[in-house]
């Protein structure tokens, strides 16, 4: 069900409406019609052909959903880490880079960045679609390194590291976690 609100409301109580949206989609009227919506990421759906492009049945398939559901019941965690940090990109975002750099193994910055560049799987885990590039000097190197040295960050880290853990273990043709500092 949705919540419908005006725009006078939408105005006075935006971090309001936004929190709420991310539990509901919210209808925003303009001149008593409808106006536009406000609703979470995961909601949307799929914003790219990218989607379609990675398997259903491909093991990451179920570190996202996993990784989803623990980001959305740490939203305010992620709300302090960006509100700490002046990050380069969402600390989401930032957040499943560090979560694939370990689930894969990649050895620095610059290789997950290249990584990133190729490979559809890591362009939809992080939810980069096909017409967005990362370039060399975009920050997601000094992002990264500010996220894990964020106290907030490494614990919201390791909690989601605990959820996906089985996952890895069964999938180990798949993943080649490294979790070692």
């Amino acid at each position: 069900m949705a919540t419908r609100i005006g725009m006078l409301e939408l105005d006075k109580n935006l971090s309001r409406v936004i929190d709420r949206a991310r539990n509901e989609p919210v209808q925003v009227y303009k001149y008593s019609k409808p106006w536009v919506w406000i609703l979470a990421h995961y909601r949307w759906g799929p914003e790219s052909g990218i989607n379609k492009m990675v398997p259903v049945y491909h093991p990451i398939r179920h570190v996202n959903n996993s990784m989803d559901n623990t980001l959305r019941q740490n939203y305010l965690s992620l709300k302090k880490i960006d509100g700490d940090l002046n990050l380069q990109f969402p600390a989401e975002f930032v957040i499943r880079c560090v979560v694939l750099q370990l689930i894969y193994n990649v050895q620095d910055e610059s290789s997950l960045q290249e990584c990133i560049g190729w490979n559809l799987l890591f362009r939809w885990f992080i939810g980069l679609d096909l017409q967005r590039t990362l370039t060399a000097d975009s920050g997601l190197d000094v992002s990264i390194r500010q996220i894990v040295k964020n106290e907030t960050a490494v614990a919201l880290l390791y909690k989601i590291i605990m959820v996906i853990k089985p996952y890895l273990d069964i999938e180990k043709d798949e993943f080649k976690p490294n979790f070692s500092p």
